[in-house]
């Protein structure tokens, strides 16, 4: 976009060994998807939208890019990167919540709490799951491993991707909600105020850290490194801070000193975007420390290997980083207050 404005390029996925990402026209009020092979004669642009809200989310899914788009549209689409193949998988609005793919299926929630399954063609969209009651409508569903995971405000469920697989992991007595995250074969489960463990089947779901039942937090954007999963916590008293778990309650605990201990990335977890990735086993996540502004902050689990990264824009306004990508030992940061897309170098240095 010339001149003072950005395109907020946005939702960087690989799809089939090409990078697709978004960019918001505020000049001619459309949001775009381009995709690249990392140079300047190999991005071209896709498809554009007469809308300027984004795309929430782009999935892979059988060498397809499947697009999310956001808030005022909220449809499916999917293309092979062809503008002539960028085609609507069908006319049903989509609920905000993930996109999710298994199998070769991709799974959405409708805007009736519907849990839909796709291969992509009219044919085969299809109803997944419908709730018996109003009260019971499905807000939510993710993917742990080769698990699909979907809840209502009081169930929480999980299957392969038949019906028939479908199984009741947790049943809640008041209507708390659930947020899935996890990675591989472990998920947790978060409501209102418990934190649980769960490998997809009844028996070896539970409860993993007691004191997520007074403090009302949700697990959010989870990173596996080796046996480790970190994630952020983030509470209605407006407090976020990174945490780790091995799966048990023992292994669960506050990754110290942990910079996120304030409300320094509120509004941006559990949006678009990522704020949390790994390379060469270090966690890089967006953080704050009250000095230098939402930053790049780096963290091998312990006290002392837990710092700010790089302060992009020095004072305490930060570059505020809203989203990280690594791709062939490489960070990639959008959202940040700089403009475009910035690349971490090797040495740690944008």
């Amino acid at each position: 976009v010339p001149g003072p404005d950005s395109s907020s390029p946005h939702v960087i996925t690989e799809v089939d060994g090409r990078i697709y990402f978004g960019t918001t026209n505020h000049i001619t009020s459309k949001t775009e998807l381009w995709q690249t092979d990392g140079s300047g004669a190999g991005t071209t642009h896709v498809f554009a939208w007469p809308f300027t809200d984004g795309i929430r989310t782009v999935l892979e899914a059988n060498g397809k890019a499947y697009v999310q788009l956001a808030k005022s549209f909220q449809q499916l689409w999917t293309t092979d990167g062809i503008p002539a193949n960028t085609v609507p998988v069908s006319e049903d609005q989509l609920k905000l919540a993930p996109i999710v793919e298994l199998d070769g299926y991709v799974f959405f929630i409708d805007s009736r709490g519907v849990v839909k399954r796709t291969d992509g063609t009219d044919l085969g969209t299809t109803t997944f799951y419908e709730a018996e009651y109003f009260t019971d409508l499905i807000t939510m569903v993710d993917r742990v491993g080769n698990t699909l995971y979907f809840s209502s405000a009081n169930f929480a469920f999980a299957s392969g991707v038949t019906p028939e697989s479908i199984r009741t992991l947790i049943t809640l007595q008041l209507p708390l909600g659930f947020e899935f995250a996890g990675n591989e074969q472990t998920a947790l489960i978060g409501t209102r105020n418990s934190l649980w463990s769960s490998d997809g089947t009844p028996q070896g779901t539970f409860i993993i850290n007691a004191e997520y039942r007074s403090s009302s937090s949700w697990p959010l954007e989870v990173e596996r490194i080796g046996d480790q999963y970190y994630y952020y916590q983030s509470t209605y008293f407006g407090r976020e801070s990174i945490w780790v778990t091995d799966g048990t309650i023992n292994g669960t605990h506050e990754v110290a000193p942990s910079p996120a201990n304030g409300r320094i990335v509120t509004g941006r977890l559990s949006a678009e975007g990522r704020l949390i990735s790994s390379i060469d086993g270090k966690l890089l996540f967006t953080a704050g420390d009250g000095v230098s502004g939402v930053e790049l902050w780096i963290s091998d689990g312990s006290d002392a290997g837990t710092h700010l990264l790089r302060d992009l824009v020095p004072g305490n306004s930060g570059s505020d980083p809203a989203e990280l990508f690594a791709w062939n030992d490489q960070l990639f940061i959008g959202g940040t207050t700089l403009g475009g897309i910035q690349r971490l170098g090797g040495d740690n240095s944008p």
